[in-house]
C-alpha cells in the first residue's frame, strides 16, 4: 500500500518538473500546462483527482444510451467521463466562458469524442425547460476556475 502511494507521487512531481502540455488522465488525454489552465487544476488532473466526486457521480449513475447535458463544463472532464459510458451522440455540454469552451473543445477532439458544445449560459427559464423533458436529473455541482 506505501508502495502504490509512492508511485503517483513520484508521476505527479515528475509532471510538474516536465509541465507536458497534454496528461493521461483516467484513461484520457487532457490538454496540460500552456494553455491558459490555472495551474491548481492542472496539477489536480496531474495528481489524477480532478473532478473525482463528479467523475464518480457520472459512472455511477449513468447507463449506456443516457442522454446527457452538463451545465457548465468548464474543462470537458465530466462530459468526456459520460461520453465514454453512453457515447458523444449523447452528450451536450453548455458553458459560456471562451476560454474554458476552447479547453474543452480541444480535449474532445484530442480524445476522439465529439461532444456538442454549446457556448451559451443557462438559465432559469431554459433549466426548467430541460427539466421538464428529463427522464430523471442528477445535478453535480461544480465551478470552473479558468477565468475569462
Amino acid at each position: 500500500m506505501a508502495e502504490e502511494r509512492r508511485i503517483p507521487g513520484w508521476r505527479y512531481r515528475l509532471r510538474r518538473l516536465l509541465r507536458p502540455r497534454f496528461i493521461p488522465f483516467d484513461g484520457l488525454s487532457l490538454l496540460g500546462y500552456g494553455h491558459g489552465i490555472p495551474r491548481g487544476m492542472v496539477n489536480s488532473i496531474a495528481r489524477g483527482d480532478y473532478e473525482n466526486p463528479e467523475r464518480r457521480a457520472v459512472k455511477a449513475v449513468l447507463r449506456p444510451g443516457d442522454r446527457v447535458l452538463e451545465i457548465g463544463a468548464c474543462m470537458g472532464v465530466v462530459s468526456l467521463t459520460a461520453a465514454r459510458i453512453v457515447g458523444a451522440e449523447n452528450v451536450v455540454a453548455f458553458e459560456p466562458n471562451p476560454q474554458a469552451a476552447a479547453v474543452a473543445r480541444a480535449n474532445f477532439q484530442r480524445n476522439g469524442l465529439p461532444v456538442r458544445l454549446d457556448p451559451r449560459a443557462v438559465g432559469d427559464q431554459q433549466a426548467e425547460r430541460l427539466r421538464q423533458r428529463a427522464d430523471r436529473i442528477a445535478p453535480v455541482v461544480t465551478d470552473c476556475g479558468i477565468r475569462r
